[in-house]
């Protein structure tokens, strides 16, 4: 099998090239964030955001497969950038209460039954650390346990078991490059979607075990959980006395309720983010009144917490313009096109004769996937080929679609039929040519 090489720019890229050069005097690599894949030959830069489409300072437009990595349901709406310029014109940072903090709480309260009281971070990653530290306060036992493959943000005890472009390690139990040893011992590592393994797990750290972090759906590869077992994960948790920590960074978007609302079930402690900031930058954890006590400064000596710029008025704003565009047809258009594009990616298969293509997801999220086999386990998307669908990846963004890479794909309802059309008849091309290699 010949390496599967990577296509070649095919749009005039000068200016997003003379960019990076300046960038690589000033920041690691000329990444913007640390961490974050470099594209090759040299990132692009962006310069403008309307609806479903990006323009690079090329001049070059793009289908937006991102979508404010799942935080702009409807795309880049003008409903929220006024919102946010409105605010701005009053004040950049109140802090730390104001009204429209307590209409986004609402807001949210109001469509997520299990959310009782809410508290906010300015990040996902801190709300699910502030989650755990919670789970630990509320049952005095100190372990927390989180899924092989599930990415819950940048913190030391998170970084075991993340995803495989993380460089973890194959068997998932090694900590990224930089994490220490000794966050090790506080973390228990689950098997997705293995109900039986879990049980196994559990019973063995039951007496130490304080929290369960889960992501729904997870994220790398977009595996969905089996029939039944989330709210297995549930009556689980229930029979040891755990508190049940669901991550609702991406699934948010998948009903008013998240995943808990579109799959049946119900969490102590909700984190979420993303959407509920119109993709500003924002967090909040959510959950049983019971629970989130133990952080009640109204209750005595609170969990102790500290964030200049949680709730902040800009992103507040974008939140309220943001959960109140995300109507019912929305939410429906939003799972038609994920639909679409999954119909459309097992019909190119079917067509173009190549079994190892697949789609997995849910609702507006779709993950490409290179594989002999079904994936149904996160151990199934490990194993698909990474360096083919790389180079899917890059022919797409030349043929004018932005993703984030690995195969994902973040929809929105602002993209067309045509839209859906276009992205699909890439896809093809690219199988087509991939296929020579493999």
């Amino acid at each position: 099998m010949s390496p599967v090489p990577l296509p070649e720019p095919a749009r005039p890229l000068d200016a997003s090239y003379a960019l990076w050069l300046r960038a690589r005097e000033v920041m690691p690599g000329g990444a913007a964030v640390i961490g974050v894949y470099l594209d090759k030959p040299h990132p692009i830069y962006f310069a403008r955001h309307e609806g479903a489409y990006l323009w690079d300072v090329d001049g070059n437009r793009y289908l937006d497969l991102r979508s404010g990595y799942s935080g702009l349901g409807v795309g880049s709406a003008p409903e929220i950038r006024d919102a946010v310029i409105a605010q701005a014109r009053e004040s950049t940072h109140l802090y730390p209460s104001t009204e429209k903090i307590i209409e986004l709480a609402q807001l949210i309260c109001d469509a997520i039954p299990s959310v009782e009281r809410l508290h906010f971070t300015d990040s996902i990653t801190k709300a699910t650390n502030m989650a755990v530290r919670i789970g630990r306060a509320y049952t005095r036992r100190e372990k927390f346990a989180k899924f092989v493959g599930a990415y819950h943000g940048v913190w030391d005890g998170a970084f075991f078991g993340v995803p495989a472009r993380m460089e973890s390690g194959p068997v998932m139990d090694k900590a990224v490059r930089g994490i220490p040893r000794s966050a090790e011992q506080d973390i228990v590592l689950l098997p997705f979607n293995d109900l039986a393994g879990c049980r196994r797990i559990i019973e063995e750290n039951a007496a130490d075990l304080g929290s369960l972090l889960v992501e729904p759906v997870i994220g790398d590869g977009y595996i969905l959980p089996a029939d039944g077992f989330l709210q297995g994960i549930r009556e689980l948790c229930d029979e040891y006395g755990i508190v049940l920590i669901s991550d609702e960074a991406i699934t948010l978007g998948l009903s008013p309720a998240g995943s808990q609302g579109y799959f049946g079930w119900e969490a102590d402690l909700t984190a979420m983010g993303k959407l509920m900031g119109g993709s500003l930058p924002i967090g909040a954890l959510g959950g049983r009144e019971e629970i989130l006590a133990v952080a009640d400064p109204s209750r005595g000596t609170p969990v102790p917490d500290g964030s200049t710029f949680g709730a902040h008025p800009l992103s507040v704003a974008a939140g309220i313009a943001s959960l109140k565009l995300m109507t019912p047809a929305i939410y429906a258009r939003l799972h038609e096109v994920g639909q679409q594009v999954r119909d459309g990616v097992a019909q190119i298969a079917e067509r173009r004769d190549v079994p190892e293509l697949s789609a997995t997801g849910v609702g507006q999220f779709v993950n490409l996937h290179w594989n002999s086999g079904e994936v149904r386990r996160y151990e199934d998307h490990l194993a698909c080929d990474r360096d083919v669908m790389r180079a899917i990846d890059r022919g797409m963004l030349w043929d004018g679609y932005c993703g984030p890479g690995y195969g994902r794909m973040h929809l929105s309802a602002a993209m067309t039929d045509e839209d859906i059309s276009g992205l699909l008849l890439s896809l093809e091309k690219q199988v087509v040519r991939v296929r020579e290699f493999t």
